[in-house]
């Protein structure tokens, strides 16, 4: 494509996964040695990997992550906030040589394959609406009418408290910093009024923690990029698992006989989303009820 269309710079914004960030930093050591402009951006997260650690960098120029998340989350909330996203451009200017470039059509990129699945892909489009402006409405929502109820401990799975835009935030439909400032600016607007929200503070302190627990996430994944393999705590090697596909199939389906499991996977199943309390309830439930390997999962 940059031989196509004589391209003398590329630009994109960063990601994560060990392989990918792997083969990203080749393609632009390509790049410049072809004499193209490369250059990779910040975007995904609020902190990257590299921006908080507990030891100065080693011999390969990579810091050592923190380990647990309560130390991460202390040195993470310490952190200045991150800038502003750069409002949206009104439109582009038509540049020479795009005439070149050939639309993809939708079903090119298809990931799935959803051949006889014709009620989940249309619960699936109930469920969800793609695009900017659908992922701005859902932080709206969330933030005016959800986000004060997230404290609140007793009822936080019987309500519907979850800001439910991490589909957005994956795809880049949402920036991670207009989520960022959205709350912290709700927040700081009911402290100069008259009537300061507690609830709403302690709220808006839980979901940062659920936002600097994202950023955690993608550190330990990039220290340690054998974590979707092998354990991080190689003791864990040791455990007994018994491998059972009915047992592990049962658990994929919703069929376990547990109730509140058994809603979670076809929660699941159904939208493709369930609340982060509940992602951690049905790995648990699997690797410590049922003993399946956790890979499996």
């Amino acid at each position: 494509v940059v031989e196509e269309v004589g391209a003398g710079a590329v630009f994109w914004n960063r990601v994560y996964e060990p392989a990918v960030l792997k083969r990203d930093e080749a393609w632009r050591a390509d790049l410049l040695e072809g004499g193209i402009e490369a250059e990779s951006f910040k975007a995904e997260l609020l902190i990257e990997p590299w921006e908080i650690s507990k030891l100065p960098a080693g011999p390969e120029g990579l810091s050592k992550c923190f380990d647990d998340f309560k130390a991460y989350s202390k040195a993470w909330m310490a952190r200045p906030p991150p800038p502003m996203s750069l409002p949206t451009p009104e439109r582009f200017e038509p540049w020479e040589g795009a005439e070149k470039l050939r639309s993809v059509d939708l079903d090119d990129v298809k990931s799935f394959d959803f051949t006889g699945e014709e009620e989940l892909v249309a619960a699936l489009e109930r469920e969800w609406t793609p695009g900017a402006a659908a992922g701005k409405e859902r932080l709206r929502v969330f933030v005016e009418s959800r986000l004060p109820q997230l404290a609140d401990s007793h009822r936080f799975r019987m309500l519907d408290s979850t800001s439910v835009i991490s589909p957005y935030l994956n795809s880049g439909n949402l920036s991670i910093r207009d989520v960022y400032h959205t709350v912290r600016n709700l927040v700081a607007r009911r402290d100069r009024s008259k009537h300061r929200d507690g609830m709403l503070f302690q709220s808006s302190t839980v979901y940062l923690k659920n936002l600097c627990l994202r950023d955690f996430s993608y550190c330990v994944l990039f220290n340690h990029p054998t974590i979707t393999e092998t354990p991080v705590v190689r003791d864990f090697d040791n455990i007994p698992w018994k491998p059972d596909p009915e047992a592990l199939d049962a658990w994929i389906n919703g069929k376990t006989g547990y109730p509140i499991i058994d809603a979670a996977m076809n929660q699941l199943r159904t939208t493709g989303w369930i609340e982060n309390s509940l992602r951690a309830l049905v790995a648990s439930f699997l690797v410590k009820y049922l003993v399946q390997p956790w890979q499996d999962g």
